[in-house]
């Protein structure tokens, strides 16, 4: 035993030598890692800032020279930053230090500042970011260069090396001497004699002078005693959610596994049901998470309710719960289940005396159809769950092989739209509004396209909802805007003509912090009036995050900007929307023109002309195609029309064209 304790105690002091070379290391290295990355950020920051800054302002070549003071300023005050180039692919059009005078070759230049090693800083001394501007409607671009200073990041990144001898060297050693002492007398020893006795149960070990150790011992017996029962317990938590008491992820993938291969030798199916809470979130926002979980443990009940004694439920996530159907007669009593389940979620919750009414989404694929793994059928449902969302919740939708393709192609489409834009894929189109009772246009609505080299002309109802999915509406929202913007004034320069242009708005541009920031810089930016631009928004927005909407309306209309309200009439059509938020026009959706010759469509027409009369809005008819709508509009009141009557969206060419048989 004495032998054996030696052998630990070199081993423990073999060990902490290694851990105290091996942390200095870790801690020199990590420093200058991290010193690295937060000088690669600020690097960053600096060159995107700076383009962003030259992109915006620049109006020729001519005009970079204007910006040499700000540059020299820039790299003089950073200690890291030896000089700053502007140049294009052939010449250098500023240099803050005329020692650099030269394009640096390719090898010596990092092209990005994102997704790279930060110890690029000290292999590379160029930092290259591509600038584009606009010289009268024509894109340019040019190449800004940062210069690193290589003796002061090199200066800057070694300097953890003393810091860390000084941190651990000394410190380290006493630590491990006074360690080596208390771990063989107080530690090694009695570890030892309790090792002995619970491997032989034999010789009690005397008492020890930890009073900890003491306990360990006397508790020893009783450990061993629950081991088998504790680990019982453990299995079965393992395989209970511990917030519904349902299944968990694990027990599900046990009990279908099982459940596959007894389908299998049967040659029998499935079903697996892939449910979703519909706004979940938002209970958590308002009410609290304790509020939402005790709303889980209440779904799960009822869920057990409803579900027969030979299927099961299982709670995966969140508020994702998995419900196995089997042995059911047909697909219709299959239907009927999935129809009380979503029956049961809607009635309304009474949790802590709040009554909360939620509904579900459901996705749905049997077995071996649609996937013979427990895996791959997840997977699908999880996909035709998400379909049945899309199509406006609270039901339930079959996975489909055409789903799964409609699937691909989105995340195809989703690769694709993230170059759209670099690469002048996307065009604006541009259909007008007619004055009706002088014939004349007196504005237009900036509609975009995307016309990709290979696949054609993508409608917009194919990449505008994912485009709102993933978040590109913020980025193409601000190009449309920009581009809109620019060809007003292009138009009023050319004297075609001075109408202002409608634009769309996503609900997640108003909900982005910078929203304004860069409304603001694109209109100045363009020279456009703020009168001339008129947003477009549907009554969603108003009911989603209202109060941040309306402050975001009143700010916009500060400044001279219209506002529309489109599709009015297709959502809740809600007065105290009129009321409460400030607005300019409304937009007659054109579902209710093509039912203008029926009794009961002409009044729901004139009655929206009439509220939008009343308070003070003018009135667009949406969707006309026929001289009879147009007649029947002007009969009404009502102010303007736009549709293909007068003429479908067409490219500014066009409309040039257009405005000159319109307006003469």
């Amino acid at each position: 035993m004495k032998m054996g304790i030696q052998r630990y105690i070199q081993l423990s002091m073999g060990m902490m030598g290694a851990v105290f070379i091996g942390i200095s290391s870790y801690y020199f290295l990590d420093q200058r890692d991290k010193n690295a990355s937060l000088l690669l950020d600020s690097l960053r920051s600096e060159l995107v800032e700076l383009s962003y800054v030259l992109a915006i302002k620049l109006d020729s070549y001519a005009s970079i020279q204007q910006f040499d003071s700000k540059f020299s300023r820039e790299a003089a005050n950073d200690r890291f930053i030896d000089a700053f180039i502007i140049a294009d692919e052939h010449q250098i059009f500023l240099s803050t230090d005329h020692y650099y005078n030269h394009i640096p070759s390719s090898d010596k230049v990092c092209e990005s500042l994102r997704n790279v090693d930060p110890m690029i800083v000290l292999k590379k001394k160029y930092f290259k970011k591509q600038v584009v501007f606009y010289e009268n409607n024509t894109m340019r671009v040019v190449y800004l260069y940062l210069i690193i200073d290589s003796d002061e990041v090199d200066d800057y990144l070694n300097s953890t090396m003393i810091e860390a001898m000084s941190l651990f060297a000394i410190v380290s050693l006493l630590l491990i001497l006074l360690l080596f002492f208390v771990h063989k007398r107080y530690l090694i020893y009695p570890l030892e004699l309790l090792r002995q006795f619970s491997y032989y149960q034999s010789k009690i070990p005397s008492a020890f002078h930890l009073t900890e150790l003491e306990y360990i011992r006397s508790s020893l017996v009783q450990t061993f005693r629950r081991l088998e029962e504790e680990r019982k317990e453990l299995h079965a938590l393992s395989r209970i959610d511990q917030l519904s008491g349902l299944l968990n992820r694990n027990a599900l993938h046990d009990r279908s596994n099982w459940l596959i291969a007894e389908a299998s030798r049967e040659k029998s199916e499935f079903a697996v049901l892939f449910l979703d809470l519909d706004h979940f979130k938002d209970v958590n926002d308002s009410l609290g998470h304790k509020i939402g979980d005790t709303l889980l443990k209440s779904v799960a009940g009822y869920l057990q309710e409803v579900i027969r004694t030979e299927d099961f439920v299982a709670r995966i996530g969140g508020d994702e719960f998995v419900v196995v159907i089997n042995n059911y007669e047909s697909h219709l009593e299959l239907i009927q289940i999935l129809q009380r389940l979503l029956d049961r979620i809607k009635e309304p919750f009474i949790v802590e005396t709040n009554p909360i009414y939620v509904s579900a989404s459901i996705g749905v694929v049997i077995y071996p159809k649609d996937g013979e793994d427990m895996a791959t059928l997840l997977k699908h449902a999880d996909i035709a769950m998400y379909e049945a969302k899309r199509k406006g919740r609270d039901q339930y939708h079959f996975f489909t092989q055409s789903l799964n393709q409609k699937v691909q192609e989105d995340i195809k489409l989703d690769k694709n739209l993230r170059s759209a834009i670099q690469n002048n894929e996307f065009k604006l189109y541009y259909q007008p509004k007619v004055d009706i009772k002088t014939g004349k246009i007196i504005a237009s609505e900036a509609l975009i396209r995307w016309f990709h080299p290979i696949e054609g002309m993508i409608p917009p109802d194919r990449f505008i909802p994912l485009c709102e999915h993933n978040g590109f509406i913020i980025p193409l929202g601000d190009w449309v805007l920009n581009e809109a913007a620019q060809q007003q004034v292009k138009w009023c320069k050319e004297g075609v003509c001075d109408l202002p242009i409608s634009v769309n708005m996503s609900s997640k541009q108003f909900y982005d912090e910078n929203f304004m920031d860069k409304f603001q810089a694109i209109i100045r930016t363009s020279g456009v009036e703020m009168s001339k631009i008129d947003i477009e928004i549907t009554e969603y927005m108003l009911m989603e995050n209202s109060d941040h909407n309306l402050s975001v309306m009143k700010a916009l209309q500060e400044q001279g900007i219209t506002i529309s309200l489109d599709d009015f009439g297709t959502g809740y059509s809600s007065l105290s929307y009129l009321k409460k938020f400030p607005m300019n026009t409304l937009k007659i959706d054109k579902s209710f023109m093509d039912d203008f010759e029926s009794e009961m469509g002409a009044i729901f027409i004139e009655t929206i002309v009439n509220i939008g009369k009343t308070v003070g809005m003018s009135v667009v008819a949406e969707g006309v195609e026929t001289r009879e709508q147009v007649d029947f509009l002007e009969k009404i009141g009502c102010d303007t029309y736009q549709g293909y009557y007068c003429s479908k969206p067409i490219d500014a060419d066009s409309f040039a064209l257009l405005i000159q048989d319109y307006n003469g």
